[in-house]
């Protein structure tokens, strides 16, 4: 799973919107089989700092919808 993970994370700066998307869904989707999204929340969050406008929001949906699906909650320093 760490490998698909690393895939749609890097997919999630493609140049076409759809692949961007189809990538924070599949996260999503990885996210609640998952038993610790912290580090990939981090990742996301590192990636969001400097990223452009388009990938902004890629970046933005696939961290809510990892938030909204995962397994169990993260600390409250990750949030």
């Amino acid at each position: 799973m760490p490998q698909l993970q690393t895939t749609c994370v890097k997919s999630l700066q493609d140049g076409s919107k759809l692949v961007r998307m189809r990538a924070a869904a599949a996260l999503m989707r990885l996210a609640s089989l998952s038993a610790r999204v912290e580090p990939l929340l981090n990742d996301l969050h590192n990636q969001l700092l400097g990223a452009e406008p388009g990938v902004q929001h890629a970046l933005l949906c696939a961290i809510g919808g990892v938030l909204r699906t995962m397994a169990k909650p993260v600390g409250e320093a990750v949030l």
